[in-house]
């Protein structure tokens, strides 16, 4: 039975793992990370003395993060608000540069992007459905200029043009994604790595959710819920902390009307049984070896229903020029 539109998709740390980036557990093990599991946090980093004090916060910040037994840092600065920017500085250093290497190369190719791509794309109008909402709990903006990407390249045009109809698309970042300007020179993209886009980075990620602004956004994720016939969750591992800032206990009781699926990769039986229990039994979730890719293919059908309806009249192509900036 094929997913039908309107669909709300929540993507947890899992739906990034194609594209380079590290799950929920990777990410603790990269900030938890000593001299028996080092990691190079100035990767990528020219200027020396920046690297040298991203390194000095980061083994102090790793030390007392492991000590504190917190699952995950998002736990661990829950109760130590004092250390969220170093927090937010460390998470930036660690991930932009895995970013940027998905950015050179861009492989898209048989992903749950691409699938999910051309059930969203019409390509007489070269314009993406309006009906497909996506929540997302990773930082990294490979959603976004995946699609990009995949726009310019059907269409034979600029990075720069396939970037405007990707904007279109209705995406929000849960906890704040990373910063720094992303140019499209050469037919290809680059994010610098560096002072500037790790305080971007600082700046847009939010580790403490608090006051009317995150309200606003569970009722803005409650809507969409609402209007969605479709609900997946793809690489999302449930986690109360992250249920509880999309609001999940106010929306939880609509998914009994909704086509519900779920990956479940490397989920026990004891917690697939917990995961069918909150989402209600008329939710499929995929099989424990299926990754996000397979979910889609296996529960997803082999076409989303209705067609496209296009966001909006497209806008004036402009050629790409080197160097220029998204």
């Amino acid at each position: 039975m094929p997913l039908v539109r309107p669909i709300t998709l929540v993507v947890g740390a899992g739906g990034s793992v194609p594209f380079g980036l590290p799950t929920g557990a990777g990410l603790t093990d990269l900030i938890g990370a000593n001299e028996a599991n080092p990691v190079d946090i100035g990767e990528r980093i020219d200027d020396p003395e920046l690297r040298k004090r991203l390194r000095n916060r980061y083994q102090r910040l790793s030390r007392e993060f492991m000590a504190s037994g917190c699952p995950s840092i998002d736990r661990f600065i829950m109760s130590r608000k004092d250390e969220a920017e170093d927090a937010k500085r460390c998470i930036a250093a660690a991930l932009l540069p895995k970013e940027a290497a998905w950015f050179e190369a861009a492989p898209i190719h048989r992903t749950w992007l691409s699938w999910l791509f051309e059930k969203a794309f019409e390509p007489r109008s070269g314009e993406l459905a309006e009906d497909i909402r996506i929540i997302t709990f990773n930082y990294d903006r490979i959603i976004e200029f995946a699609f990009g990407t995949m726009v310019a390249t059907r269409l034979g045009d600029s990075l720069d043009y396939g970037q405007e109809i990707a904007d279109s698309l209705q995406i929000r970042h849960v906890y704040g994604k990373l910063g720094g300007k992303v140019s499209a020179s050469n037919g290809h993209l680059r994010v610098p790595v560096n002072n500037y886009s790790i305080g971007e980075s600082v700046r847009d990620i939010t580790l403490v959710r608090e006051g009317s602004q995150y309200a606003a956004e569970k009722r803005l994720y409650a809507s969409w819920i609402r209007e969605s016939e479709s609900v997946v969750f793809l690489g999302f591992g449930f986690d109360p902390d992250n249920l509880d800032a999309i609001g999940f206990s106010d929306w939880s009781s609509q998914l009994a009307s909704k086509r519900v699926i779920a990956s479940a990769y490397g989920l026990l039986d004891s917690e697939r049984e917990e995961v069918q229990l909150l989402l209600g039994r008329k939710a499929q979730l995929a099989q424990s070896d299926d990754d996000c890719l397979f979910t889609l293919r296996r529960l997803g059908g082999l076409a989303l229903q209705d067609p496209p309806k296009p966001v909006s009249r497209r806008p004036s192509r402009r050629r790409e020029t080197q160097g220029s900036d998204w």
